[in-house]
């Protein structure tokens, strides 16, 4: 039997400490994959954004929302869709597609930020229903996880 106040004492003894700091590898290229899960009034929200860095600083970022729904709200949603691809339009380094299928609709917002200023970004796309992304060109990939992690996204980079 071990008594509490001595059980560091006894695993201390069993796993001796290490004075050597233990490096966590970070990718210096690659992505940063951050997902959230939403219901609401039987609505199903899937959200996937996909940031793409170099040395650490962010250059693009997909963002993807599957909806699952009937087939009337999806209607409705594609339709919203269309016209928030139609204001993307004009705007460089912003496309988006929209992809309905059966029980499904998927709306797809590409940024590059490398031709992206966020004084591009129209009225009109975010009425739309377009993203505002809180990022720029070179922002530290690091801040981009620790304030999507913060808001409840689940991230692992690649």
């Amino acid at each position: 039997i071990v008594f509490l106040p001595n059980i560091g004492e006894f695993f201390s003894s069993i796993f001796p400490k290490s004075d050597v700091p233990v490096d966590v590898a970070e990718l210096e290229n690659g992505s940063l994959t951050c997902t959230l899960e939403h219901e609401e009034d039987g609505i199903s929200y899937f959200y996937t954004d996909t940031y793409d860095f170099k040395n650490r600083k962010v250059e693009n970022l997909q963002h993807v929302v599957s909806i699952q729904s009937g087939t009337d709200f999806l209607n409705q949603r594609n339709m919203e869709c269309q016209t928030l691809k139609q204001a993307a339009s004009t705007i460089r380094g912003i496309s988006v597609d929209c992809n309905l299928s059966s029980g499904e609709m998927v709306e797809t917002q590409f940024f590059n930020f490398s031709s992206l200023r966020g004084t591009d970004i129209s009225t009109e796309f975010v009425e739309a229903g377009g993203v505002y992304p809180n990022v720029e060109y070179g922002d530290d990939i690091s801040e981009i996880e620790k304030n999507l992690t913060i808001s409840g996204y689940e991230c692992s980079e690649s």
